[in-house]
């Protein structure tokens, strides 16, 4: 759990460096680091699943009426991926009814992930 606080903090903050440089970084320098932004996701909500046989191990998803967990909408996401496009690396921010919280989710080799948008 710390490893993703971590991660997740260190993304922003080479962020904020980047931008307090005048130097916000490119598409295609994310892409140089192996980090693939998911496209549409900085305006619009997404949803993301990661399951172990059927098993939710991670998601950010829309619990249903009544839930109040801050784990609804997903936004801002880049992943990493491994040579079979298995994804091995999500940044994300993530929220209730807007994404305003950083975080990263690193699935083991047996949990696959889908991002779709909602």
């Amino acid at each position: 759990m710390k490893v993703k606080k971590i991660a997740g903090l260190a993304l922003v903050l080479i962020g904020m460096i980047g931008a307090a440089n005048g130097e916000a970084q490119t598409d295609a320098q994310l892409a140089a680091d192996g980090w693939r932004p998911i496209p549409r996701s900085w305006a619009h909500d997404y949803t993301v699943l990661c399951k172990r046989g059927k098993d939710i191990v991670y998601g950010v998803y829309d619990h249903g009426p009544g839930n109040t967990s801050d784990w609804g909408v997903a936004r801002h996401i880049y992943t990493k991926t491994a040579p079979d496009g298995r994804i091995t690396a999500i940044s994300l921010v993530r929220g209730f009814t807007h994404a305003d919280i950083s975080d990263s989710y690193f699935p083991t080799s047996d949990v696959s992930c889908d991002i779709t948008e909602q």
